[in-house]
């Protein structure tokens, strides 16, 4: 299925960040299940526990590889690309990226 992307372009370091405009559903499932893993989830809300810093690093790192397409052209190694470049343009991209999963989600209700 073709389908439109967006394209933006890091403040610091110029680089171009082409993402998808949306998941279907299948890859979202995908998405979930590697931000949740393991986790218990008890009537819609995921049990407290594991570690903080490692499952927002994990979430961060599957946000990326299910929304980013290409760095500067590039489809390879796209999370180690990203963590590369400044921590300033990798926070764009996450907030880029957090705007269009809450379009996503609003426009699904």
């Amino acid at each position: 299925m073709e389908r439109e992307t967006k394209e933006i372009v890091l403040v610091h370091s110029k680089k171009k960040v082409v993402v998808r405009s949306f998941l279907t559903e299948k890859e979202n499932r995908e998405l979930m299940r590697k931000m949740l893993g393991d986790s218990k989830v008890v009537k819609g809300e995921v049990a407290e526990e594991g570690n903080r810093a490692d499952e927002l690093i994990a979430y961060k790192d599957a946000i990326i590889e299910a929304w980013v397409i290409s760095v500067d052209g590039e489809t390879k190694n796209i999370n180690e690309t990203l963590l590369e470049i400044p921590a300033k343009d990798y926070n764009q991209v996450i907030n880029f990226l957090k705007s269009l999963v809450d379009d996503d989600e609003k426009k699904s209700l």
